[in-house]
C-alpha cells in the first residue's frame, strides 16, 4: 500500500481520535512511511465508518491533490452516493466545464468513478456536472463535446446518442470500432463483426477484437461470451499471436460475468486457450489466463 494511502488513512483515524486538523496535516506530512504503515492493518471497519459519518465534512475540507479519499477503496466503499456526489463536485471536477472536457481517461474526474459502483456512475456524472457548472451535460451542444474515452460513464440512451452523433465524423476504423462498443450488444456485435472481417491488418484486427470483448463487458453481457469465443476460434484460428494475447487480457478483465455462464459455454473458451498452447504462447498470456481459470474455479 503507498505512502499517500497509508497518511489518509492515517489522517482518518487521527480526525477520529478528534485530534486538529492542522496538527494532523503537519504531522502527516512528515510522518515516515514506517509509521504510516503501521495503521492500514489495524483500522476495524466500524471505526473507519464512523470516521468518515461523524468528520466527513472536515476530511473533505483536507483533501487536495496530496491527500485523496478515494486512494482507498476501503473507504469509498464506506461513503454514502451523497457524500460522493459532494466529494466529487468540490474536490474532484476542475473549475470550468471547458477543462473538464479536455480530460482524458485518467483524470481524476474519470479515475474516481472507477471506485465507485458502475449502477451509479452516470447519476454521480450527470447530477455533479449541473451542479457545478449550472448545466446539462446531455444536451444537445454538450454532450457531443465527450472524448471517445468517456461515454461509458453515461446513462444508456445519452451513450446511444453520442455514438450516432459523433460516429459520422471519425475516419478512423479503431475509433469507429471502439464508439460502436459503447452501443447495446444486439447493435454492436453484429457492426463489430462486420468491421473485424473486412480489415486486412493484423494489428487493427486485433484491437477492434479488444472492443468487442469491450461491448460485453461494458453492457455486462455475460450471454454474449461464448458466441464471441467461438467466433474466434472458428473464423480467427489462423491468427497472430498478438491477437489472441490482446484476446485474452481483455476477456480476463470480464470477471463476474464468467459466473453468470452456464458450464456448458466454458468449451467455447477451452477450445480457445487451447489454440494458446497450441502456438506456445501461454508466457505471454499468463495475466488473462489466470483471470480467466480464478473464475473457471469459483464456477465449478
Amino acid at each position: 500500500m503507498s505512502l499517500l494511502v497509508n497518511n489518509t488513512i492515517w489522517i482518518l483515524i487521527n480526525v477520529f481520535l478528534n485530534n486538529s486538523l492542522e496538527q494532523i496535516l503537519k504531522r502527516s506530512s512528515t510522518c515516515s512511511s514506517n509509521t504510516a504503515h503501521v495503521f492500514p492493518h489495524h483500522i476495524r471497519s466500524s471505526a473507519l465508518k464512523k470516521a468518515i459519518g461523524n468528520h466527513f465534512d472536515d476530511i473533505s475540507k483536507c483533501f487536495d491533490d496530496k491527500f485523496r479519499v478515494y486512494n482507498d477503496q476501503r473507504i469509498i466503499r464506506r461513503l454514502s452516493l451523497d457524500q460522493i456526489k459532494k466529494l466529487y463536485v468540490s474536490r474532484i471536477l476542475p473549475s470550468t466545464s471547458m477543462e473538464f472536457f479536455n480530460m482524458d481517461e485518467w483524470s481524476d474526474p474519470f479515475y474516481f468513478l472507477t471506485f465507485v459502483n458502475p449502477s451509479v456512475r452516470s447519476d454521480i456524472i450527470v447530477s455533479s456536472f449541473q451542479a457545478k457548472y449550472n448545466k446539462n451535460c446531455l444536451s444537445s451542444d454538450l454532450l457531443p463535446k465527450f472524448k471517445l474515452v468517456s461515454p461509458n460513464h453515461l446513462p444508456k440512451e445519452a451513450k446511444i446518442d453520442w455514438v450516432n452523433l459523433r460516429l459520422p465524423e471519425m475516419d478512423c476504423v479503431q475509433d469507429e470500432a471502439e464508439a460502436i462498443a459503447y452501443l447495446p450488444v444486439e447493435t454492436s456485435m453484429p457492426r463489430l463483426k462486420q468491421i473485424i472481417t473486412a480489415q486486412s491488418d493484423a494489428t487493427v484486427r486485433a484491437a477492434v477484437a479488444k472492443n468487442m470483448v469491450q461491448t460485453l463487458n461494458w453492457n455486462q453481457c455475460y450471454s454474449g461470451i461464448r458466441d464471441l469465443v467461438e467466433f474466434f476460434v472458428t473464423r480467427f484460428r489462423n491468427e497472430t499471436k498478438g491477437f489472441r494475447q490482446t484476446v485474452v487480457s481483455e476477456m480476463g478483465l470480464l470477471g463476474n460475468l464468467f459466473l453468470k455462464m452456464d458450464w456448458e459455454d466454458w468449451s467455447a473458451i477451452r477450445d480457445f486457450i487451447d489454440l494458446i498452447n497450441l502456438n506456445d504462447e501461454v508466457p505471454n498470456c499468463q495475466g488473462g489466463l489466470r483471470s480467466i481459470y480464478s473464475q473457471q474455479i469459483h464456477a465449478c
